[in-house]
């Protein structure tokens, strides 16, 4: 798309929020969709560039000042993920922080049938989540990301009850093994520009209405209401798709473009679906237990 110039630089931005987002292709997202400027983080240089990386200099929860998970060193960044990514024995470590701090201010958290253990979730109202730390990830020169617990707190809703559930994952695998992925959990936090000409990733904190048909950026955007269907919008001076009045061989070189920009837009549809399904996901199955703390967790099938 960049060579036959349909959009202006090879580079593209991304906004995801509970309801909507929008992809601007071939340059940054204007200020209508940020708070503040890009702080920008240099890829991981790879001879094969299979993923979106970043390097980690720290990540810390809540006051403490040094890297609770000091393993990992670098972070994938994919909006294709729908939660924060870690490996089990990074799990492990996060695991007994949490617990050894916070069991006493967050019920349910500790014990056998904790809600930290994956598809498991708890009846936590806003106070208690606001006992959970903050997560600040502290990329290559100094960039801190910062995480709040009312955004790594999952919603979830079962038989007209809402639930709160971990937004952090373990796996096993090389592909952890001392890294960080960070999916739509983290995402749904910042305006995304995916820099490729100068290989770098830049982070601003995402506006509410950052995924509204009204924003404009420098690219060509394109937004998802509600995460159905696609708008196409104009933006700047880039061009419209059309085809009247050009060559055979140029339509056809359009639509071929075209075929693939909707491609990609699929992909992002894709992932803002799944990005709002585990932050709004229909009522589902499952079964709860209530405990001596007075919490109730429940197993939802469909987290």
């Amino acid at each position: 798309m960049v060579r036959t110039g349909v959009v202006p630089r090879d580079m593209f931005t991304l906004c995801l929020t509970d309801t909507a987002g929008a992809l601007v292709l071939g340059g940054a997202a204007g200020p209508e969709m940020r708070k503040n400027d890009y702080a920008w983080v240099p890829m991981t240089h790879r001879a094969v560039r299979t993923y979106y990386e970043v390097g980690v200099e720290s990540i810390k929860f809540g006051p403490s000042e040094t890297s609770v998970l000091p393993e990992v060193r670098s972070a994938i960044v994919d909006s294709g993920t729908t939660l924060i990514v870690i490996s089990s024995r990074s799990f492990g470590t996060l695991r007994e922080y949490l617990q050894s701090r916070y069991c006493d201010q967050v019920p349910g958290l500790c014990g056998e049938k904790t809600w930290l253990e994956t598809g498991r979730c708890a009846t936590l109202s806003d106070a208690h989540i606001a006992r959970l730390p903050p997560i600040t990830v502290q990329l290559t020169g100094g960039v801190e990301l910062r995480i709040p617990p009312d955004m790594y707190m999952l919603r979830a809703q079962m038989r007209g009850q809402m639930f709160r559930c971990f937004g952090i994952q373990h796996v096993t695998g090389d592909l952890v093994d001392g890294r960080i992925i960070l999916g739509d959990t983290f995402m749904r936090a910042y305006v995304t520009v995916f820099d490729r000409e100068n290989s770098r990733i830049g982070f601003a904190a995402a506006a509410e209405n950052c995924g509204m048909p009204a924003v404009r950026g420098n690219g060509v955007l394109y937004t998802l209401p509600n995460a159905t269907g696609v708008q196409p919008k104009q933006s700047g001076q880039t061009k419209q798709f059309t085809v009247f009045g050009y060559s055979i061989s140029r339509v056809a070189a359009e639509i071929i473009v075209l075929v693939l920009l909707l491609a990609a837009v699929a992909l992002v549809v894709t992932a803002i679906f799944r990005c709002v399904r585990s932050r709004h996901p229909a009522a589902g199955n499952g079964t709860s237990e209530s405990h001596a703390d007075g919490s109730q967790t429940a197993l939802l099938s469909n987290v």
